[in-house]
């Protein structure tokens, strides 16, 4: 089975963020010493749009610290890895050349070129020629998108039922 994976953290598209106490009281007084957030990686198909790995980390992990443990628990052969910029790095492309596939990340603001040949080099020069919305259209980044919305309506839609009448 070839797989497209997708890769997703909270404060993207299928994010999930987990709170013990409210952001407000946590802007005003701190972080109390029991409770924390967590992030929810998710490792999501994009062909079939099933989740396919999951890691939960503590708010000090990196996306990119976490981006190994999600491609081992994939298995058969991938297709392309598709996953934001915060995966920008080079572990990440070491990672995706170990299990032979492409990896499809949006260069990071600024970015310059790493050594003679490194498969982002291309992706900066396209980047370069076409813009960044030409190179994600090129590219097919955008299906990640997709298939995080049709993750999120496979998960199920809510049932809106009225409870009672509106008075005038």
């Amino acid at each position: 089975m070839i797989t497209r994976l997708s890769i997703w953290v909270q404060a993207r598209l299928a994010a999930l963020k987990i709170y013990g106490e409210g952001e407000w009281k946590v802007r005003q007084h701190g972080m109390g010493k029991r409770r924390t957030w967590r992030k929810v990686h998710l490792a999501v198909d994009g062909h079939a749009r099933d989740v396919i790995g999951v890691e939960i980390t503590i708010v000090d992990w990196a996306v990119c610290e976490v981006f190994e443990g999600l491609v081992k628990q994939v298995e058969g052969e991938l297709e392309q890895i598709d996953a934001d910029d915060a995966y920008d790095t080079r572990q990440a492309y070491t990672v995706a050349a170990a299990r032979e596939t492409r990896l499809v990340v949006p260069p990071r603001e600024n970015a310059v070129p790493w050594e003679e040949g490194h498969p982002r080099n291309a992706v900066l020069e396209k980047v370069a020629q076409r813009g960044m919305a030409g190179w994600k259209k090129e590219s097919g980044y955008h299906r990640r998108s997709i298939a995080a919305l049709n993750v999120m309506t496979y998960l199920g839609m809510p049932v809106s039922v009225r409870a009672g009448t509106i008075l005038p």
